[in-house]
């Protein structure tokens, strides 16, 4: 892949640098409705988008001396066309393995 820059991702959703500058450095948060843009700019599949951002939390749980592991992931959505979209993603990828 070309390398491409916070400025060639600004312009093609129409957003100031300084947003993408601020969506790396995580001061701000992306847009949900930004994610379809910024996958077909990069050229992969919106689902990628979530791998590296996946929060994992562990959480250990001691019943009768038994151990169990629970990890649970977390994604926050701020509009209801990210979320659509992602669960026609899993709808897919589920009807894929079938």
């Amino acid at each position: 892949m070309a390398k491409k820059s916070q400025q060639d991702l600004a312009d093609y959703l129409v957003v100031d640098r300084n947003t993408i500058a601020n969506w790396e450095n995580e001061s701000t948060d992306v847009k949900g409705s930004y994610l379809p843009k910024i996958a077909e700019f990069f050229e992969i599949p919106i689902s990628e988008l979530f791998e590296q951002s996946k929060q994992k939390i562990n959480i250990s749980l001691k019943e009768k001396n038994k151990p169990y592991s629970l990890n649970i992931n977390f994604l926050i959505f701020t509009d209801k066309n990210s979320l659509e979209e992602l669960i026609n993603l899993v709808k897919e990828k589920l009807d894929n393995e079938k």
